[in-house]
């Protein structure tokens, strides 16, 4: 769970993340199709609906409007990650004879609000989205009916 307090912390004592993840799974990328009672579920009632968003952009979001520069975010969940678990030689890089899995992201400009697991509110100046992936020659297009839209900043 995130919380700017405590990454600001670590940070200004000089303490910088070699990885970075999200608390992503199952339960909140994908709303089930039907309750366990049967009955249909609607994204709006789903209980990580509208919650601090769960998603690798949002945190290296956080961690670029912490300062950490863009260019080393994207080591951390690049090739930093592969070296992690001794892949470097096949995945984290586009090289030629590595897997070519590409995720294509958009930096938006403007104002948005991030919110921690505690609720403090940060605003951000940019903002990392995902625009769609290509896994094995295809191409995925964004799904995640309940990943919700940061809101503009005032």
């Amino acid at each position: 769970h995130f919380s700017f307090d405590m990454a600001r912390k670590a940070l200004d004592a000089g303490i910088m993340p070699y990885t970075l993840g999200a608390d992503l799974h199952g339960l909140n990328v994908k709303v089930p199709a039907e309750a366990g009672d049967g009955r249909p579920v609607q994204a709006e009632t789903h209980p990580f609906f509208g919650a601090a968003p769960f998603s690798l952009t949002i945190a290296m979001t956080e961690l670029i409007t912490l300062g950490v520069p863009l260019a080393e975010v994207v080591k951390m969940v690049t090739i930093h990650a592969a070296k992690i678990v001794r892949m470097e030689d096949r995945i984290g890089s586009l090289t030629p004879g590595y897997a070519a899995d590409v995720s294509v992201l958009d930096l938006r400009s403007g104002r948005f609000t991030l919110r921690d697991n505690l609720r403090v509110e940060v605003t951000a100046e940019r903002l990392i989205e995902p625009a769609f992936c290509l896994r094995a020659g295809k191409r995925y297009d964004i799904s995640s009916p309940i990943l919700p839209r940061l809101p503009l900043a005032a």
